[in-house]
């Protein structure tokens, strides 16, 4: 069955990448969250090795944004279908030197919920669509 609040849950963190504002992202998640980024083979544990992640995407992208396609959840997890668009012309570490190029991927989320928050996050996306419009990689 089909559950309002996590459904908002879903909706809220999609649009959250838009804010770029930490603080209100990190609301949504719990004090343990697992994030897993599953293209980058990256598994983050808890809100500090999540926001270093989220922030190194804000530098690298200053302009990202995530675009939701459809969604569902219920009381225990939920997914989504969302678009990821940005402009690469931020220096990172992971990233290298800017290109200025600007990428819009296609990807899907699977999400667990704990107490009201999202407490597991697996993003699923195409590394080789991003790496061919950054002009990186190869």
């Amino acid at each position: 069955m089909s559950d309002p609040h996590n459904l908002k849950l879903v909706e809220r963190v999609i649009g959250a990448w838009k804010t770029r504002d930490s603080q209100v992202f990190f609301e949504l998640f719990h004090h343990d969250v697992v994030y897993d980024d599953v293209p980058l083979g990256k598994v983050m544990k808890g809100h500090d090795q999540f926001r270093e992640f989220y922030e190194t995407s804000i530098v690298a992208f200053p302009d990202i944004a995530m675009t939701l396609v459809a969604a569902t959840a219920d009381a225990k997890a939920g997914g989504a279908e969302w678009t990821l668009s940005g402009t690469f012309t931020g220096e990172t570490e992971l990233l290298g030197k800017p290109t200025g190029k600007r990428f819009e991927i296609r990807g899907a989320s699977f999400l667990r919920f704990e107490d009201g928050k999202i407490s597991y996050l697996a993003d699923y996306w195409d590394m080789v669509a991003l790496s061919t419009q950054l002009g990186i990689g190869g």
